[in-house]
């Protein structure tokens, strides 16, 4: 079934298509290679990331975040919006579908998108029409509406800022430092696997960053408001380490994958929450740990600040202590596994 918009008039998809449109070429300018970049998308490359920000995906986020109960207390009338999504699919699940999408779109083609989304990978068979529905309302009353209400305070003030700090990013991940690739490298990942995506938004539902697997490739959500420079950077380069890690085959050599040999081969399963809380930890730990040999010795871990290693066990905490041994070739990867292994909870 095709379905026809309820509620959004021609003017709005018109408006909102123009705002996000390149703009034509004077005449009487002479032909350009490309086509500048329209100052209401932030579109920043590099050879192996992408750092984005886009109205559509920033409103979807911020209405995300409306839904918690931080967001509600800042943007009271904006809580139901997705919360009538997640009631007609009966799951959260539902984002796992609509938050990269979303958050990536580039042109709106929202009536054929809705129509093609894969709802049957999460929702119920008898819910899926109402779904799709809920979604359709959402759309039409919700994101559409808002994103062209703010394009003027988008275009003058969140655009500039998301250019800012996007370029300092692509900047310290992929400039003279080569920030990101010796972090992956120095997990045994290779940085030549694809480009990953990073959308920064303003808001976002906790955690407030997410990597997303999509048929386009790995997706990163970062919510920039309230971090500083250094934190943000330190959660960027974890979601792009998710975002490698998702990418590598299945046989890598990375640490990660020792890891979670290990653990299986000592009795946890990969959905016993405790495997995950280790391997993952080493992200944290890693992430920061080379942030701080960039160039920022006296940067205090994020996870540490968030009580998230409190929160890890023994395991972190040895983690903290041997990994910068690795990095400094003054401990052998496998000993940094074994002992790691012998600290994770459940572990026979």
């Amino acid at each position: 079934m095709t379905r026809t918009p309820r509620s959004t008039p021609r003017a709005l998809l018109a408006a909102l298509t123009s705002l996000l449109a390149p703009p034509l070429l004077a005449q009487s300018e002479p032909p350009q290679p490309e086509p500048p970049q329209h100052p209401a998308q932030l579109d920043l490359h590099a050879p192996n990331l992408r750092i984005s920000s886009h109205p559509l995906g920033v409103t979807h986020a911020q209405l995300r975040w409306a839904a918690t109960p931080e967001g509600e207390r800042a943007l009271p009338a904006f809580a139901p919006a997705t919360r009538a999504v997640e009631s007609a699919a009966g799951t959260p699940r539902i984002w796992l579908i609509l938050d990269p999408d979303i958050a990536t779109r580039d042109e709106l083609t929202l009536p054929a998108w809705l129509d093609g989304l894969p709802l049957e990978r999460v929702v119920e068979p008898a819910h899926t029409e109402q779904t799709r529905e809920a979604i359709g309302a959402y759309l039409d009353e919700w994101l559409l509406p808002h994103a062209l209400a703010g394009a003027e305070s988008w275009e003058t003030t969140t655009l500039p800022a998301m250019r800012e700090r996007g370029q300092m990013l692509l900047d310290a991940l992929t400039g003279e430092s080569q920030l990101l690739p010796r972090t992956l490298d120095a997990v045994g990942l290779r940085a030549d696997l694809g480009t990953p995506t990073v959308e920064l938004v303003r808001h976002a539902p906790p955690p407030g960053a997410v990597t997303y697997r999509t048929p386009r490739g790995p997706v990163s959500i970062v919510a920039e408001d309230g971090l500083d420079d250094d934190t943000l950077l330190e959660v960027t380069l974890h979601e792009t380490l998710h975002a490698f890690d998702s990418l590598a085959p299945a046989d890598n050599q990375s640490v990660l994958t020792d890891l979670r040999r290990a653990l299986t081969d000592r009795g946890l399963a990969p959905n016993d929450p405790a495997f995950r809380t280790v391997w993952h930890t080493l992200f944290f730990v890693h992430a920061a740990e080379m942030v701080r040999r960039d160039g920022r010795p006296g940067y205090t871990d994020y996870a540490e600040r968030a009580g998230i290693y409190e929160k890890s066990g023994p395991a972190a905490t040895l983690m903290r202590e041997l990994w910068p041994r690795v990095l400094d070739a003054e401990l052998g990867r496998a000993e940094f596994v074994r002992r790691v292994v012998e600290q994770a909870p459940g572990a026979g």
